[in-house]
Parts: structure tokens; sequence; C-alpha cells
């Protein structure tokens, strides 16, 4: 799948049309639909994406995933380290394409 910097693609799940794309392959969602839509990425970190309902603009919210075990205050550094360089990501693309 397409890669986003360091961040690599595992999954697009388009909630509006109820579909799971992952390695290539199709498959159906059962949830209800909505206009949303997620990227899960490789490492288990999700950029979900959906319109606001009151303003004219794109609503992102970014999920950080780490591996269970040692130091708590030291997992959250990591995830909020990569979290802050994805969204460094979305910020610099989108400069791109105004």
């Amino acid at each position: 799948m397409k890669s986003l910097q360091n961040f690599e693609v595992a999954a697009i799940n388009d909630y509006q049309a109820q579909t799971r794309v992952e390695a290539g392959k199709t498959t159906a969602l059962t949830l209800p639909k909505s206009n949303v839509i997620a990227y899960e990425l490789k490492g288990g970190s999700r950029i979900t994406l959906r319109p606001s309902g009151t303003e004219p603009k794109i609503k992102f919210y970014l999920f950080g995933k780490h591996a269970p075990g040692g130091d708590l205050a030291t997992a959250k550094q990591k995830v909020a380290a990569a979290l802050d360089g994805l969204w460094r990501w979305i910020e610099a693309d989108a400069k791109t394409r105004s």
C-alpha cells in the first residue's frame, strides 16, 4: 500500500462505501454508513478523517499504539513523537495542495 513518509498504510476503511481494503483485497464493513475514512498504519497507528458537521473543514483524529511492557512514560513519549511526526507530514502535504 501507499506510504505516508515513514508510515505505511496497512488498510483503508471507508465507512460511507462500507468497504475495507487490505493487501489489495476489498471486503465489506458491517458497521453503519458514516462519512468517515480510517487509514490503519503498520505498527498500529491510525488516521481517521471526517467532515465537520457544523463548519467547512475536515477533522483529523490520530491514534497511536505501542507494544505493552517497559516504562509507561517512555512509551507515551515514543507514541507522542510518532504522532507528532505524522501530523507534521499531514500539514506539509496539505501545504502542497493549497
